[in-house]
């Protein structure tokens, strides 16, 4: 219940910072302009309470998703008769202001979060700085397919520069499923190829199954282990085996396929670096067969807990690929400790006693105010053109519309966000700000740019739509936003389930 209760606080702390600038856009602008408000609420339908002060009735309703402001004279006015007061007695330009500055507000949110954060320091890897030369190529993968290999360098993406690892990480998260052209450099060469990404979360974050050289770092050691009888500390880093350079993602399988034989492991020690001989030994386990998603893994993960109590059990990923394992025994797995969960099969490998991390330093970068202005700008403008280019493909057919997101959605990121701490959940705020900002000047009836889009045509043809076709339009845009809303909501839902869609329509 506590995590319940988390989420949804998240989630109206997030949305409400949102939907209350956004909308306070509107009733600062509405108000320069002589327009009087009626409504300032936050949530849609019925009213819960609130406090009228002046000639404006600040409210909460009941339906925490959005909010609005009612300005006199904006649905029902006469065109005859109209009063210096309403809406739509002040003239185009001055409507255009008022309607403009709420999704304006959600723009400036944005910036100013994302320029407090720049001054007041981030953290960062530092490898997300560096220039996206392939460390590792997973078998099999997206990457392995399109013929990318280590020490490759990747120039650009769908025509885009990638200039650091950070650049190349978002924009293979923004296109799962999608075929992108890559041009990337070897030995001095600039070479051409197509990668087909995959998908490795039912959110849709793409995966091309490429990292950069992260090397291993203990960060346990079991007493009495191989490991820990020859001094292997926590925080050392391996660097070789055997004499060959190797990264975190090379290292588990060589000690798991060398059970008995003596490896020689080249250790870095603060400073000092030396080699130590470790030799693993046999250890045997239970495992699922490979699972596509880490949301099919965690319900594989429930089921194997209810039929199967000893040993513990856990997920792992490996080359693109989540399975549930069990801890380590010593002796082989009785057949009553697995035959009652038929997926599970036994198996047996080589370890050392060590549990393992990516090793990847992390710095704080602070900017001066210019300067974290212009990285502001900087990334604002990045992420506008992943938005409006996952609407191009969206709108021609290339990107799926379960990439979509909503509510539900919303709030699970919000408590992850919450619990990463002060600059992810603010970070989150600023991206989901710029985004509605964005949306909201979309040509679609019922948000502020389908107003935008009607002024701009009578503004062409030289008079104003009557009232009547007005209020179709509105009616017609609105529709297709409840009707978009409930396409999103569902979709949040199949997330969640076994089978997505197909658990919801099965048929």
């Amino acid at each position: 219940m506590n995590d319940l209760l988390l989420k949804i606080l998240s989630f109206v702390i997030v949305l409400g910072i949102i939907v209350i600038v956004h909308e306070l856009g509107h009733y600062i602008a509405a108000r320069l302009m002589g327009v009087r408000v009626e409504v300032f609420s936050f949530g849609f339908g019925l009213r819960l309470f609130g406090k009228k002060v002046g000639e404006t009735d600040f409210r909460l309703s009941l339906i925490p998703l959005g909010g609005y402001v009612k300005m006199a004279g904006e649905e029902d006015y006469d065109p005859h008769d109209l009063k210096p007061y309403e809406f739509y007695g002040k003239n185009r330009g001055q409507r255009i202001f008022i309607l403009v500055m709420g999704p304006a507000m959600n723009v400036l949110l944005a910036f100013f979060i994302f320029t407090v954060i720049n001054i007041t320091g981030v953290e960062v890897p530092v490898y997300r700085s560096y220039p996206p030369q392939i460390g590792y190529v997973e078998k099999g993968s997206p990457a392995e397919a399109a013929g990318i290999q280590k020490g490759d360098i990747i120039r650009t993406v769908e025509g885009r520069s990638i200039k650091d690892w950070e650049d190349l990480e978002i924009i293979i998260g923004a296109n799962a499923n999608q075929e992108l052209p890559i041009e990337y450099e070897r030995d001095g060469q600039l070479l051409k190829t197509r990668m087909k990404l995959r998908s490795i979360s039912r959110h849709n974050i793409g995966d091309a199954g490429i990292d950069w050289d992260f090397k291993p770092q203990i960060k346990s050691v079991t007493k009495d282990s191989p490991a820990f009888s020859v001094g292997l500390k926590v925080d050392d880093i391996l660097l070789a085996v055997d004499g060959k350079p190797i990264n975190y993602f090379e290292i588990a399988p060589v000690i798991s396929g060398s059970a008995g034989k003596p490896l020689q492991f080249r250790v870095k020690r603060g400073e000092n670096e030396f080699n130590m001989e470790i030799v693993p030994e046999k250890v045997y386990f239970l495992e699922t067969q490979p699972l596509e998603t880490l949301e099919e893994a965690q319900e594989k993960l429930e089921k194997v807990k209810e039929k199967v109590k000893e040993p513990d059990f856990g997920i792992s990923l490996r080359d693109g690929k989540f399975k549930i394992i069990s801890e380590t025994m010593a002796a082989p797995p009785a057949p009553k400790s697995y035959q009652a969960a038929a997926w599970l099969t036994p198996g047996e490998k080589g370890i050392i006693g060590i549990e393992m991390a990516a090793y990847s330093p992390i710095i704080e970068k602070r900017y001066g105010l210019f300067a974290a202005m212009g990285h502001s700008v900087n990334k604002m403008i990045d992420l506008v053109d992943l938005v409006f280019n996952a609407i191009r493909k969206m709108v021609v057919g290339k990107l799926s519309p379960k990439s979509l997101s909503g509510p539900i959605e919303i709030a699970t990121f919000s408590q992850r966000a919450m619990e990463s701490g002060f600059s992810s959940f603010f970070l989150l705020i600023a991206f989901i700000s710029l985004q509605l900002g964005l949306i909201n000047l979309l040509p679609i009836p019922a948000l502020d740019g389908g107003h935008l889009m009607i002024f701009s045509i009578e503004s062409v043809i030289r008079r104003d739509f009557s009232l009547k076709v007005k209020n179709f339009l509105m009616n017609f845009g609105f529709f297709i936003l409840i009707a978009l809303m409930v396409f999103i909501i569902l979709n949040d839902i199949a997330k969640k389930l076994p089978k997505g869609w197909d658990s919801l329509l099965p048929f």
